[in-house]
């Protein structure tokens, strides 16, 4: 580990913690510990509480969502699972090493993470911010598929991510002026004026006409958080239509 630790700290300066200095960076760098996967073995199980970040230093990882394969991805300095360091979120997808190769990836746990970040807020600002705009990205990108990736930061910086508990509510029926909201993970309800309830399911959303302008008024339903809780991304009229300006 001693030998690898020079690059490590290359490697995450250069990629994910790019943007923080290189005090937070090496001392990140120097608590993260090495762990060799076999192939097809599981590194992050969807659904598990996230508990800690991963940074690839050679092999390829499979992500897999609910049980179907998604993606192949590799490359010295990846970085995944990085909502561990911020929130008690769930996994939303499994990650395992591939097949064809052994995986060495760096590990960072969450609670050694939490107990030196407070020595640095600046950083801890930072990186929250920094996470949240990479998850809120990766959700946009899926949701507006196809769009130019100059429209989906756009947006990203100018949503907002809901968190919203068990039994609480994100929005009402009858009450406001409606919005999109995108499921970006966890439970969540859409509950109609007639009392019935069905899944907003993740990475699908409801109030897109809404937000395009093209349905004015309040909302004909009330989205409630599920069992679990969930993750919510709301996009105003007003953020959708000055991108559509910039990006025509």
């Amino acid at each position: 580990r001693r030998t690898l630790l020079p690059c490590i700290r290359a490697m995450g300066k250069a990629g994910f913690f790019s943007r923080h200095s290189d005090d937070f960076v090496n001392k990140l760098t120097s608590m993260m510990q090495l762990r060799v996967f076999r192939p097809g073995e599981v590194i992050f199980k969807d659904g598990a509480y996230a508990k800690a970040l991963g940074m690839l230093i050679c092999g390829k990882i499979d992500i897999l969502v609910n049980g179907k394969y998604v993606a192949t991805r590799g490359g010295l300095g990846l970085t995944f699972g990085e909502s561990a360091l911020i929130s008690d979120a769930r996994r939303t997808a499994t990650v395992q090493c591939s097949a064809d190769q052994d995986c060495l990836l760096c590990i960072l746990g969450k609670d050694q993470f939490l107990e030196e970040v407070e020595r640095f807020p600046e950083e801890k600002k930072r990186l929250s911010d920094h996470v949240k705009s990479h998850l809120t990205q990766l959700t946009l990108t899926d949701y507006f598929r196809g769009c130019d990736g100059s429209f989906i930061h756009f947006l990203a910086a100018r949503c907002e991510v809901l968190r919203v508990p068990w039994g609480q509510t994100a929005c009402r029926a009858g009450e406001g002026i409606e919005v999109l909201h995108i499921n970006h993970q966890g439970s969540c309800k859409i509950q109609r004026r007639d009392g019935n309830m069905e899944d907003l399911p993740k990475g699908t959303g409801i109030g897109l006409h809404a937000a395009l302008g093209l349905r004015l008024g309040p909302p004909e339903y009330s989205l409630i958080g599920g069992w679990r809780g969930c993750i919510l991304i709301r996009i105003m009229y007003e953020a959708i239509s000055a991108a559509f300006k910039l990006f025509p």
